[in-house]
């Protein structure tokens, strides 16, 4: 597959990192790597990512964020899609990146395909969604599509969404990119935003294509010290201007505070339906 690269987003997590370059080599041997690593990769695990994988290896200011990750791999690929994943993900049989072109190419106006992340014991994460946002532009929605517009194209089935989880393949085109503000609260969400608001993209949900999440497992202290930082969230309301997310799981997210809450008001909450239409 000459005309696709796999970016993988590293920090912190070797173990993780190891699993899923070892899983993408076991289906994909020949296929451009490139590891965006803003952590500390050991020595040892740089060797073989580089001389045994064959993987270039991106050594990052540490700490600069999975944005900017993800946009400094972006700026040195040349290849026509890319292929976006984080360490903590692992391909098996069902990672079927033919079909994502397949799909991809199917539509010109299509700029991101998005595949099925399940968990290890086979349970499925967030499907493709549908973003709302209010007048006000304070607020956002996000909901599963429960009944899609099912398409199909050479026997592969998908429907159009706003979003999808973080495996994705992309038209690499240099004016898309993630907010390098963005470190790790809130960086995928913003992305679909933008997407949504100022890309001319569309956006397909391919569930047959599969991809185990392994949700950030095996994972150290120091990783998680760094992941649950909640300032970036922060910023997302300051970027954007989108006080509250509304999640399909009937969470209410206050980014100006980055905290979950429960409103005292729920009728404002509750037109919001109506005022997105």
């Amino acid at each position: 597959m000459k005309d696709i690269t796999i970016i993988i987003t590293t920090f912190l997590r070797p173990g993780c990192l190891k699993r899923c370059v070892e899983s993408i080599r076991k289906y994909y041997p020949d296929i451009r790597i490139i590891v965006s690593d803003n952590g500390k990769t050991p020595p040892n695990l740089i060797y073989e990512l580089t001389e045994i994988h064959k993987c270039k290896y991106l050594k990052l200011r540490f700490d600069s964020g999975a944005s900017h990750a993800k946009n400094a791999a972006l700026d040195i690929t040349e290849s026509k899609y890319a292929v976006i994943i984080d360490d903590d993900f692992e391909f098996t049989r069902n990672t079927n990146l033919e079909k994502f072109k397949i799909v991809l190419e199917s539509d010109d106006n299509l700029g991101i395909v998005g595949g099925k992340p399940i968990s290890p014991s086979g349970k499925v994460g967030t499907r493709g969604s549908k973003l709302l946002i209010n007048k006000k532009k304070e607020m956002f929605w996000r909901f599963p599509i429960e009944i899609p517009d099912w398409k199909e194209i050479k026997g592969i089935e998908y429907y159009y969404a706003d979003y999808t989880r973080q495996f994705l393949l992309i038209r690499n085109v240099p004016d898309i990119r993630w907010d390098n503000d963005l470190k790790i609260g809130g960086l995928h969400v913003a992305f679909f935003i933008n997407i949504k608001l100022h890309a001319n993209w569309r956006v397909a949900y391919v569930p047959e294509v599969e991809v185990i999440h392994h949700r950030s497992r095996p994972a150290s202290l120091g990783y998680m010290f760094y992941r649950r930082r909640k300032d970036f969230k922060k910023k997302l309301y300051e970027k954007t201007g989108l006080r509250y997310g509304i999640f399909h799981n009937h969470t209410i997210f206050d980014f100006k505070y980055a905290k979950k809450i429960k409103p005292p008001d729920f009728e404002r909450f509750n037109v919001f339906k109506l005022e997105a239409q």
